[in-house]
């Protein structure tokens, strides 16, 4: 969704652009969640807000980087999953996820300190939340790793 001359118009990001009507948006977010599988109509009210939220560019960025994340990892591409996770984090340097799955790339990739100070930031900044006890499995393990390498 963008603002236009004639007020707020959606616009299909995938086909160059094209003007769509609320519709055509509400067919095809129940054509993708009745696709995969899930209960399309929860999912469907929860996903049509988030559709016709207005988009700025920071925005728009940060999920193509997200989508090129995806891809990376998918393909354990570590070191061009690092360089997209680092542009992600200069856009929002406090997003602890980011933060984490920076931690695990560094660790996959050797950079054992590197990873370390991403597990400890990102338990300052999420202690609570789900992935919480497995980072902290990580630390435990890389500070082992670090104290027998000096």
């Amino acid at each position: 969704r963008v603002a236009g001359r004639e007020g707020f118009q959606l616009l299909d990001p995938f086909f160059g652009g094209r003007r769509i009507g609320y519709e055509e948006l509400r067919d095809r977010l129940r054509a993708f969640y009745a696709a995969g599988g899930g209960p399309a109509g929860t999912n469907l009210q929860r996903a049509l807000p988030q559709a016709l939220q207005t988009t700025s560019s920071l925005g728009i960025l940060t999920r193509i980087l997200g989508n090129l994340l995806a891809v990376y990892r998918e393909r354990e591409s570590h070191e061009q999953a690092l360089a997209t996770v680092e542009l992600i984090l200069v856009l929002s340097p406090d997003i602890a996820e980011h933060i984490r799955i920076r931690g695990l790339l560094y660790e996959q990739l050797e950079c054992f300190s590197s990873a370390l100070t991403d597990f400890q930031r990102y338990l300052m900044l999420a202690p609570a939340a789900d992935p919480a006890a497995e980072v902290r499995e990580h630390l435990q393990h890389l500070e082992r790793v670090t104290t027998t390498l000096h």
